[in-house]
């Protein structure tokens, strides 16, 4: 449910564009099915709007998102859908669109057309028509990344630099400090550190499942890794501590935890290592 909020909510930024695309495949429909002899909008209506209408279907609806997100990337839907359907079908509708108007009528539309956008850029888009996004730092990265990798560098020497971070924070570390070490970031697993397949199993394969605190700690601490990251809300149970890892940092939630999977409060935990 949560996957199917997030994807809502992702689009939704952008009510305006979300309504075009609906008009633009309602009138795709019509138009093809009142001139059936029509190839274009019948090609277009086979090809590219039936086929996003069936996929809004299916990753909009929360019983099919349920089983096929967890299948495949969520980033990979949102640009699948931003690249391909929506912005092609958009362009291509209302190119055609402007081809029906006599020629002079589409110089005119053009004319003003094209004068408001030049008004509009100089003077600022309405809020409404603009996408915003919370931006904390220079890097552009997400702030929880920025603060817990901080707290790594100000707590950790040169060689104890190696964490675990959960998805997709983990692919953030790489661009902010790549001095810490992890078992994998992203999709790639770094078979050079000692059980980083074991690691990736238990906080990716199986993120779906309840995650074993006691033997990912036993894991992690023969792996060598002297931090972990999880989620503070993370479906967990049995403990850390008897592998030595306790909590030095906590990072607060952002205004969306619900949908946005980096607003949400993560827990930096450190290792004590027993001279």
């Amino acid at each position: 449910m949560v996957s199917m909020r997030s994807l809502f909510a992702y689009f939704w930024q952008d009510p305006p564009r979300v309504v075009f695309f609906a008009v633009c495949c309602a009138l795709v429909l019509v138009l093809s099915f009142r001139r059936p002899r029509d190839t274009f909008y019948t090609k277009l209506r086979d090809q590219i709007v039936l086929p996003s209408l069936l996929l809004t279907f299916l990753f909009l609806n929360p019983v099919s998102t349920h089983f096929l997100l967890p299948l495949m990337m969520e980033t990979r839907i949102l640009r699948f859908f931003w690249l391909v359907p929506i912005s092609l079908l958009l362009g291509v509708t209302s190119a055609a669109l402007l081809t029906k108007l006599p020629r002079k009528a589409a110089r005119v539309l053009a004319a003003v057309g094209g004068t408001a956008l030049v008004v509009l850029c100089v003077l600022g888009w309405p809020k409404w028509a603009r996408r915003s996004y919370s931006v904390d730092n220079w890097y552009k990265i997400p702030q929880n990344v920025v603060e817990l990798c901080d707290e790594i560098d100000r707590t950790a020497g040169e060689a104890d630099r190696t964490a675990v971070f959960p998805q997709p924070l983990n692919l953030w570390v790489r661009q902010y400090d790549a001095s810490i070490r992890q078992p994998f970031a992203w999709n790639h697993v770094e078979d050079e550190m000692a059980g980083s397949r074991d690691l990736y199993t238990m906080l990716v394969l199986e993120r779906n499942q309840p995650l074993d605190l006691t033997a990912l700690g036993r894991q992690a601490a023969a792996s060598g890794l002297n931090y972990i990251v999880l989620a503070a809300d993370a479906n967990a149970y049995g403990s850390l501590t008897e592998s030595g890892y306790r909590e030095i940092f906590r990072t607060e939630a952002g205004p969306e935890p619900e949908i946005n999977i980096y607003d949400k409060a993560y827990i930096l935990y450190g290792r004590e290592v027993s001279e």
